[in-house]
């Protein structure tokens, strides 16, 4: 069992929270971004390189949900339209995930040291490197499915309150929208 008085302060977790995000983006522009563009990653760029109606005319038509595409869609016309830039937004996304698992983590088990070790295993797992580094849908939807199970426990532990029923509401409305699962 873990003693609170051994935990870690909150200048220590984060100094661990940052190399475990600078070792994500290393590995992502080193071994994941120079990658050869996948059938599924052409895809993606296809349905968002075209006008907005277009594209959700053509995501409609097809299995996808709208909301990373629409994402995608603009992250790519404000920098540049890329395979870099597209997995360049995964890899945020999956970086957000890491420290959205950290606080679900210490959240849960009132200990850093839990928090950090969850976020850990998220930033080394090798499927969420290969995901976080897709240009789809994944890293949103890890996103929103750990945020939306952090709401939810706040909800039960803290009892009603309006903000994180709000708040939880929106993340599985908008993971609803990140993934047809």
């Amino acid at each position: 069992a873990f003693r609170p008085e051994a935990d870690i302060t909150n200048k220590q977790a984060y100094f661990w929270l940052g190399l475990m995000i600078i070792g994500i983006f290393l590995s992502s522009i080193f071994i994941f971004w120079h990658q050869s563009l996948r059938l599924d990653e052409a895809q993606s760029l296809y349905q968002t390189n075209r006008s907005f109606g277009g594209m959700l005319k053509l995501v409609a038509q097809d299995v996808h949900v709208p909301l990373y595409h629409t994402l995608l869609h603009f992250w790519l016309q404000l920098f540049d339209n890329s395979i870099t830039s597209a997995r360049a937004l995964s890899t945020i996304l999956f970086c957000l995930t890491v420290l959205v698992t950290y606080k679900l983590g210490s959240y849960a088990t009132n200990s850093k040291r839990v928090g950090l070790f969850g976020a850990f295993l998220v930033a080394a797992s090798p499927f969420m490197h290969w995901y976080g580094n897709e240009a789809r849908m994944y890293g949103l939807l890890a996103l929103f499915t750990v945020s939306s199970q952090y709401l939810f426990l706040k909800l039960v532990k803290e009892g009603p309150d309006k903000k994180i029923f709000l708040l939880y509401t929106l993340s599985a409305v908008l993971g609803i929208y990140s993934h047809y699962f």
